[in-house]
């Protein structure tokens, strides 16, 4: 809405394989939603596709750091060839990642950043986010946004927010994670579009859980760096997948990439991993103009490189509860469904 208050173009950019969140505050938003193809078998966005769909009508362009994996806001930029485009960056899964070239943080890049503290996000207390103005103009329209937005009232919202913390703090223990997974309500593992959706804020228990979690971020960074070495190290040798460069890793994902060469293969691992409780997952099942609710916004659209990415992705666990024997354990998965695909 910030961006929004800036122009009358009305197009925004998105990749085309990312949560369908994204399209739905773009919707929300009152803004046309494009879809970007990916780069094949990468999490970024096709630069040559993104040069050939910008018009004078593009408002924004949404640069996504998909699993902590950076985009490329300067190649973006450069796409955009001069036209006064503002750049959106979802940096929701990459909060306090630094930008691999440059002293910079991811959000910190483009025109705006969002970034998100809930449920399996880099900092995380379930609830809250924030946006970024990297401009006094922009920071200036997003408070204004914000300012507006209705306030939790009373004591009932943060006694049910530390509440819900408590309660995932023990059901998603790796022991429990069978009780949420069988629990409809959770919605473990479902994507799912919703157009309307409520938006409020935060209220003041966010940024005390985020004062009292944020001493701890470093550490954590640093635990899932180093298991995320530790899977690199473990599939070295594994053509038959494609696992995210060194950069990334040392930049923090929040969960462990791979892309296989088929489907088979992947389904293959994936059901090996769901069958030991190892944490293996398949993230968005669909890019955004297959997802059920969001297909008909796009008629016609075909992004093949996303549509063939959503069919070979599998996403590993990172948190600290992962031993170096569940390395070995989800290496092996790996390895014996490139061998059996």
């Amino acid at each position: 809405m910030a961006v929004k208050d800036r122009s009358p173009a009305r197009k925004i950019i998105l990749p085309s394989y990312t949560c369908p969140s994204v399209a739905a505050a773009a919707i929300g938003a009152g803004l046309i939603p494009v879809l970007c193809d990916m780069e094949p078998g990468r999490f970024v966005l096709n630069k040559e596709h993104l040069a050939a769909l910008i018009d004078g009508g593009t408002l924004a362009i949404v640069a996504v750091h998909l699993f902590g994996v950076p985009e490329d806001v300067e190649a973006i930029r450069s796409a955009a060839a001069g036209r006064q485009v503002a750049i959106i960056e979802d940096a929701t899964q990459a909060t306090a990642n630094p930008e691999p070239s440059s002293s910079r943080l991811l959000g910190t890049c483009g025109d705006i950043g969002v970034l998100s503290f809930g449920r399996g996000k880099p900092l995380s207390v379930l609830a809250g986010g924030a946006v970024v103005g990297c401009s006094a103009e922009l920071q200036k329209q997003a408070e204004e946004h914000w300012r507006h937005l209705p306030e939790p009232a009373g004591v009932l919202p943060a006694i049910k927010t530390v509440a819900v913390l408590l309660a995932y703090s023990v059901l998603f223990h790796p022991r429990l994670f069978w009780l949420p997974r069988a629990l409809p309500w959770f919605r473990v593992g479902e994507t799912w579009f919703a157009k309307e959706f409520p938006a409020s804020k935060a209220g003041s228990i966010v940024p005390r859980m985020l004062q009292t979690v944020w001493p701890g971020l470093a550490a954590i960074r640093a635990g899932r760096e180093r298991t995320a070495i530790a899977f690199r190290s473990a599939l070295e040798g594994c053509v038959e997948v494609r696992q995210p460069d060194l950069k990334a890793v040392e930049c923090g994902l929040v969960r462990y990439p791979l892309v296989f060469d088929s489907p088979q293969q992947r389904d293959s691992a994936l059901a090996a991993m769901e069958q030991e409780g190892l944490g293996g997952t398949g993230m968005y099942p669909a890019p955004l103009h297959r997802i059920p609710g969001l297909a008909e916004t796009f008629p016609g659209v075909t992004c093949r490189h996303a549509e063939s990415l959503a069919g070979r992705i599998l996403t590993l666990p990172l948190h600290d509860r992962v031993k170096p024997e569940d390395v070995d354990r989800i290496a092996e998965s790996v390895r014996e469904a490139c061998r059996n695909g």
